[in-house]
This record gives structure tokens, sequence and C-alpha cells, in this order.
């Protein structure tokens, strides 16, 4: 084998290796959402849930699935009162309006 033919070899398992280890490109799913307690809305396999008012903020379940991964608003409290994110930024819940009597919500929930 000569070196021409080793460098195609080595340049052609390099390209195979890159096309087999690359991520398909994400795309954000997003919804619109009007809630009252009790409902909810899905968006790729993440069900966000509306559970009421907690003080002065909404208060969410955000499901994969069947499986509880987060619950809104956390220990910790938000920059924005209106947004919360989960997973590094995979979810984002913005809150656009809550009812007077904070039955219902609108907002945005998009999956990254």
């Amino acid at each position: 084998m000569n070196i021409v033919t080793r460098v195609l070899l080595v340049l052609t398992l390099v390209g195979l290796f890159a096309l087999a280890t690359s991520h398909p490109s994400a795309r954000a799913e997003q919804a619109q959402f009007s809630l009252a307690v009790g409902q909810s809305v899905t968006v790729g396999p993440y069900t966000l849930l509306f559970r009421g008012m907690t003080g002065t903020l909404p208060a969410y379940d955000l499901y994969r699935g069947s499986i509880l991964v987060a619950r809104f608003p956390t220990s910790a409290p938000p920059l924005n009162p209106a947004e919360y994110s989960y997973g590094n930024g995979n979810i984002s819940i913005a809150t656009t309006a809550v009812a007077p009597d904070g039955s219902a919500v609108s907002g945005t929930l998009i999956a990254r």
C-alpha cells in the first residue's frame, strides 16, 4: 500500500466517523396554551399541567411521558417570574396572562 492509498483510506475513515457521530439539528417545537386548573398541553414528549397558583406565581408540573421531571415554581425564585425553564433551557415556559382569580393562565411552551 503506497502513501497516497493510506492517506485516502485515513481520510475516508475520518469522514465516515464524522458522519456517524454527527447529531441531527435540534428543532424547537412550541405550543400556545390557555389552561384552566388541571388542564394540560403537550409538546413533543413533554406535557405541562397547570396546578393553580402558588402565591402570585403559576404552578406547573412538567412530565416527560408519564414521569414527573419538574415542578414549578422551584425552590429557587426565577429571574423573571413569568418564565420557567428546565433541563439547561431545553424547555421554556412563558406565562403571558393570568386570570384575576388565578383559575387560568395563557402562555407558550417551547421544547428544544
